[in-house]
Order: structure tokens, then sequence, then C-alpha cells
């Protein structure tokens, strides 16, 4: 692309009137169309705020879970393996100690793990991210997605609780071979994670302190329109050539057929995700977005 243009615009000498025009932006390229390197630019450049899930979409019961006991919940949602929205999970959370500022003054020199496009990771500081965040319009953007934050800022801990209706945790039997199980979500609009099923089939709750996320799901016997599998319901493309959350919604979804959409959430600030072992799940964030995430085995 680069090399097609700079020959379209250097084939003949440049005549003098033309350098007080440089910094002018450059007319289009006549006969040079690409929808291939348009949709790339677009989704460097979304705009997400209205990017909702479409009225009528399937979704998901949004219920206050402020009283409801364990036992309830297990017979409601987690025995029948029933994705849901709970409220009223997070009224004792310091809200104020989780904006950006605070959690750049409270941690500034805490290094925390942020994923690269394909894979691999780099370490960063809060307030190095946040001015990452500021200046990027990266296709891809860098994530912060750490199930090392505890270790890397002990103060977080003290942040937040494990909502009373997850207290079952059958991994925690396994003392120091228990796998990674709880992470540090934050990001700008535009990132998020790709179709996949969380490890061991573990179920998962995720408590968004701000942003906004919007959630798509399949149970486990529906795999995603675009995943390629193998012969044993695993995802065998390679990362480079996986879909990205934003690429899905831009380019697969629009064309499922009604019987064939996925259920969707659209997750607020206060709000936890409850996602049953073995469903499909990806997430795309439509703002810049805060949330803690952990994985369980519960009866």
């Amino acid at each position: 692309w680069r090399q097609t243009a700079l020959a379209a615009y250097t084939a003949k000498p440049v005549p003098p009137a033309a350098v007080e025009a440089a910094a002018r932006p450059l007319p289009p390229l006549p006969g040079l169309h690409s929808p291939f390197l348009y949709r790339r630019w677009y989704r460097c450049h979304a705009d997400l705020s209205s990017f909702l899930p479409p009225p009528g979409a399937p979704s998901v019961a949004r219920v206050n879970a402020t009283r409801m006991s364990p036992q309830q919940f297990s017979q409601l949602y987690d025995s029948p393996c029933m994705p849901v929205l709970l409220e009223g999970l997070m009224a004792d959370w310091p809200a104020a100690s989780w904006s950006l500022p605070s959690l750049c003054a409270a941690f500034p020199s805490s290094r925390f793990k942020v994923s690269k496009p394909h894979g691999g990771r780099a370490l960063m500081t809060l307030p190095a991210y946040v001015d990452y965040m500021a200046r990027q319009s990266d296709e891809e953007p860098l994530y912060v997605f750490d199930a090392g934050f505890v270790e890397a800022a002990p103060g977080m801990r003290q942040l937040y609780d494990v909502p009373h209706v997850f207290t079952t945790d059958y991994l925690e039997t396994l003392g120091a071979g228990r796998p990674p199980y709880r992470w540090l979500v934050l990001g700008p609009a535009r990132a998020g994670a790709s179709w996949h099923v969380d490890p061991s089939l573990t179920t998962a709750w995720n408590a968004l302190l701000s942003g906004r996320k919007r959630w798509a799901l399949y149970p486990p016997h529906m795999p995603p329109p675009g995943v390629l599998l193998d012969g044993d319901g695993e995802e065998v493309h390679p990362a480079e050539d996986s879909l990205t959350s934003l690429q899905w919604f831009l380019e697969v979804y629009p064309g499922l057929p009604p019987d064939r959409r996925p259920i969707e959430i659209l997750q607020q600030p206060g709000d936890v995700v409850f996602v049953p072992g073995g469903w499909w799940h990806c997430v795309l964030n439509l703002d810049t977005a805060v949330a803690v995430t952990q994985n369980h085995v519960s009866g």
C-alpha cells in the first residue's frame, strides 16, 4: 500500500508550488480501492460508544443477588449451567479506589503483564499504560490481562471481595499447584478477548468496575460461527489468523441468521457476569474498562 501510494505521487517531478501543499491531506488516489485496508483502518478508529446489542437480541436474566444465598445461586444458575448477569455483589468494593487515577497513584511502580497481539507479554507500569491508552490507535490494542496482579501489587487484593455466591472453590484443594485463576483485566475501547472456552471447564465470574463490555456467548454444544475447531472441539486457528472480538462482531455477526445469533450481554459498572464451564464467550470493550475476573470449580 505504501509503495503504491508513493509511486503514484512521485512518478512526476514535484513542482515548487506543491511544497507548500505538502502538509495538506492528499487527495484520493484515482483507481485505487482496498476494502481490506479500509477495514483495517476502521478497526483502528471505530467509535464503539453506541456499538450495542441490537434490540431483541437473545440475552440472559439480570438478577439482584444481594440477598441470594449460595444454595439458591447453585440451584438456579450454577447446577443448570445458565449464564446470568448479577447485580448488588460489589456494594462493599471501594469504587473510588478502582478509578485509573487512584490505581496509578496507589501502585505507581508496580509492573503488570500486558498482552501483545499474536501472543507474548510485556511488563508496564499503570501510569505508562494509561499514557499508552491515551495515545494509541492500534488495530489490536495492548491489553492488561494479568494473573499475577496480586503479587505485583499486594494492596490490590484488599480492594475487592469474592462475591458470596462464589465462595465454594474446589481448586483451592490443589494448594501451591493451583493453576492461574484470577486476573486484572484493563484496556481501552476496541480491546477484548476473542472466542474461547475457559481452561479445564472452570466456571468464571467477571466483575466490572468501570466502562462497558459487550459479551457474546454460545452454549458448549454450539461452537461460534467463524471459529475453526479440531476433532476434539478445540480451536485450531493459529494466533495470527484468529479473529479479534471486534473483527468477529464486524465481519461475521452481521451475516448470521437469527437462529445462529449468540446470546449477548451489555455489562455495565457494578455488574458481575457468570459464565458456566464449557460456554464459549468473547468480550469487547466499548469504553476503557477495568475488571476483576476469577475462575473456580464449584460443586
